[in-house]
């Protein structure tokens, strides 16, 4: 029996072996191409991320009048090495990148990426994620703001194949496989539903119901329908195309049969679609009308 034991491995290690000769993967081609994988990946996050603060920041301009929290946007956005993904933070090194703000984003001419902005008194500060309100200087040189008041939900871009977005009741987190999926106006309309779920409350009101005890299933669906309906006017005001909402959620329900039927803590997608096409309708009523974009609130109780 101890021979066997002894013996077992070394015939299942035979086994397991392979039956071909692979090719030979030589070190310095082996690391030319992960130093240019690198790079490509890079390039495709702050590609991405430009095109999500682009889109984002009209959301966020457009419904600053409909939002509690508020920063000042001065067309920049600013990140730190630990903004990025650990496998790009050295390749962002090498691009400007270090442990202080420096400007990943930016919509200006008289600002460049990997800037490093300070305040008068020659400190780095953050911008575009807080709100600052101060002068901002670039090498010790002033530049003006002509900043405007934004709603204060910064959006953050995740590198995952995944096709999906959330909001964490202060950010909004869009990751590269919805952004790879979504065109502008789709993406507006994700953004849109997003930052309803921050200005809604939704986050802390499904913490409360679990606190409580009370389970968040109807209660996630209904913040869901509330945001896809909220969502909706926050993209019309920013002027994107909002007849492309059920489309967008019709396609997201392809991707998943089991989305069409009982949804748990989702409105089923055939839901999501009819209710958005009447959320469209009512908003191009007002449109005809002339009246504010602005969602059917409930009558307060006196």
């Amino acid at each position: 029996m101890r021979y066997f034991i002894f013996i077992a491995p070394l015939i299942l290690s035979g086994c397991l072996s392979l039956g071909t000769v692979l090719p030979e993967a030589a070190p310095d081609v082996l690391k030319a191409e992960a130093e240019t994988q690198t790079a490509a990946a890079f390039e495709k996050y702050v590609t991405l991320n430009d095109r999500l603060q682009r889109v984002g920041r009209r959301i966020l301009i457009s419904n600053e009048s409909l939002c509690d929290r508020h920063m000042l946007y001065i067309g920049a956005q600013t990140a730190t090495l630990k903004t990025f993904p650990k496998p790009l933070r050295d390749y962002a090194k090498s691009q400007g990148f270090d442990e202080t703000p420096r400007v990943l984003y930016t919509g200006r001419d008289d600002i460049a990426r990997a800037d490093h902005i300070e305040n008068a008194d020659g400190e780095p500060i953050t911008i575009y994620d807080k709100d600052y309100y101060g002068d901002i200087y670039i090498d010790g040189k002033q530049v003006k703001t002509r900043a405007l008041t934004a709603c204060q939900y910064p959006l953050k871009l995740t590198y995952s194949p995944a096709v999906n977005a959330y909001a964490t009741g202060r950010t909004i987190r869009v990751t590269t496989g919805m952004m790879e999926f979504a065109d502008d106006d789709e993406l507006a309309i994700i953004i849109g539903h997003e930052l309803a779920h921050n200005t809604e409350g939704h986050i802390a009101k499904i913490v409360t119901s679990r606190i409580a005890g009370l389970g968040t299933g109807r209660f996630s669906r209904q913040y869901e329908s509330e945001a896809d309906y909220v969502g909706l006017y926050y993209a019309a005001r920013a002027r994107f195309d909002i007849s492309k909402a059920p489309g967008i959620w019709r396609r997201i329900g392809l991707m998943s049969v089991r989305s069409m039927g009982e949804g748990k803590s989702h409105p089923t997608t055939p839901e999501r679609y009819v209710r958005l096409a009447a959320g469209i309708e009512e908003i191009e009523r007002k449109r005809e009308a002339g009246v504010p974009l602005l969602p059917q609130r409930k009558a307060k109780a006196k």
